[in-house]
């Protein structure tokens, strides 16, 4: 048993995220943990999955849209993929090089939901982005 320096609950060892060493993460509980996350916004986890649908935007000009399971991990994918420009096919090489001269690129969440594959479709007839199926 351990104490969470936010909330001061004992808890088991298995509700602490571990970092190395087996130490865990500043004495913080999971729910502490992924609350201080939200809260700053100084870390981004993997480890709260959120449904829902995205978008990348150049100047309120959407280039994208997309959906996922897990968004934080999704979004992710799309940055590393930008920098990198190594994928699977060569239109989504493509799709990154062009992304990369975007001088204000921005991902936002358009919308949590459960089912995101038909709100997608909702979000690439509304607002038309320049990506979605032109490769």
């Amino acid at each position: 048993m351990k104490t969470c320096i936010k909330c001061n609950v004992e808890k088991p060892l298995t509700e602490y995220y571990l970092a190395n060493k087996g130490k865990a993460y500043q004495s913080r509980c999971k729910s502490c943990f992924k609350k201080h996350v939200l809260d700053n916004g100084s870390v981004t986890t993997y480890h709260s999955k959120i449904k829902g649908v995205y978008g990348i935007f150049d100047n309120n000009v959407c280039l994208y849209v997309g959906e996922s399971q897990a968004l934080n991990r999704r979004i992710a994918e799309h940055k590393t993929n930008i920098n990198r420009i190594q994928t699977n096919t060569i239109a989504h090489q493509l799709m990154y090089k062009q992304l990369q001269q975007c001088p204000n690129l921005e991902f936002r969440i358009l919308e949590e939901c459960d089912n995101h594959k038909e709100r997608e479709q909702y979000y690439i007839n509304e607002l038309k982005p320049k990506y979605n199926g032109q490769f």
